[in-house]
């Protein structure tokens, strides 16, 4: 539940290159959310890549059930 994070009035997912495509299919045509990707370019020079979601009250109406009591503040709870 660590990768994840609110922006502004979306949600993104922090992943590996390898996994964004992959992750990305599956949850469009399971769920029907979209996405955008990004890369991410730290401080130390290294990439990162996260898939931004736009639909942040789909994905509560998702996932809010099997959350935490402590990670809730990942979903602006």
């Amino acid at each position: 539940m660590d990768d994840g994070f609110k922006s502004g009035k979306g949600m993104g997912l922090s992943t590996a290159l390898q996994e964004i495509e992959l992750l990305k299919c599956a949850l469009e045509s399971k769920f029907g959310l979209k996405f955008t990707v990004q890369i991410r370019h730290s401080s130390g020079g290294s990439l990162g890549h996260r898939l931004h979601i736009s639909s942040k009250s789909r994905v509560l109406s998702l996932v809010q059930s099997h959350f935490i009591d402590s990670m809730n503040y990942k979903l602006g709870l």
